[in-house]
């Protein structure tokens, strides 16, 4: 897309304080950009000082990095579901494993009534 057409969120303070000699493109960090047509990206800003014939300015890069910031959001999502369905076979682990005894005493409970039924009518 064209620059005119974005409008960047967040660049408050942007070549504040920036020196003004050539500079190699220094990372500023990401920001999201909102499109005229009301849609957004994703952005990493780059910045570099650079004396042009007409004076000392200013560049800023904008690189759209708004595929990998999807990516990265559903792949967070995706553990995030993984760490609870974690967490509640865990817990359901822990309830049974607390239940056990008790269900074993009750199968043996069992098996001793059935085992002194079954002599009682032998006799």
């Amino acid at each position: 897309g064209h620059l005119e057409d974005l409008l960047i969120n967040n660049s408050k303070g942007l070549g504040e304080g920036m020196p003004m000699q050539d500079s190699i493109a220094q990372p500023l960090g990401a920001s999201s950009v909102c499109r005229q047509d009301g849609g957004t990206l994703q952005v990493e800003l780059l910045h570099a000082a650079i004396n042009w014939p007409g004076g000392p300015s200013h560049m800023l890069k904008l690189r759209d990095v708004t595929e990998g910031h999807q990516a990265e959001q559903e792949l967070r999502v995706y553990i995030d579901a993984l760490v609870a369905n974690h967490e509640s076979n865990t817990t359901h682990y822990q309830e049974i494993t607390r239940q056990l005894p008790a269900a074993k005493e009750t199968a043996y409970a069992a098996s001793r009534t059935k085992s002194e039924f079954l002599a009682n009518m032998s006799h």
